[in-house]
């Protein structure tokens, strides 16, 4: 009996770790995809991170990904089932690709 109920107590724990883990807001950066209907309105927006893609709750915030279409973004928010619910995002600026010229000392 005290194993069974200590065994349900622990399953509990468990279970509320996990929702409140997914409450926690994270920081994905990866290239944005945007996904519009022949209105020309917006459908869906996907995150691609890696060889994970999200996607992206249409709220206010994640509507402003739109902006984005085909580039790299940092994304915050909360993820549950591979869906994000942005919080903050921001474009990222990629380096400029140094030319290696023929020749030249490294």
């Amino acid at each position: 009996m005290k194993t069974s109920v200590l065994m349900m107590v622990l399953a509990m724990c468990f279970v509320g770790a996990m929702v409140l883990a997914a409450d926690e807001a994270v920081t994905l950066t990866g290239k944005v995809s945007v996904t519009k209907g022949d209105d020309g309105k917006v459908t869906a927006i996907k995150l691609a991170v890696g060889e994970v893609t999200y996607n992206v709750t249409l709220n206010d915030k994640g509507m402003g990904l739109a902006e984005l279409d085909k580039k790299v973004a940092k994304v915050t928010g909360t993820v549950a089932d591979k869906t994000i619910t942005v919080t903050a995002f921001e474009a990222v600026k990629r380096e400029p690709k140094k030319e290696h010229k023929e020749g030249a000392e490294k």
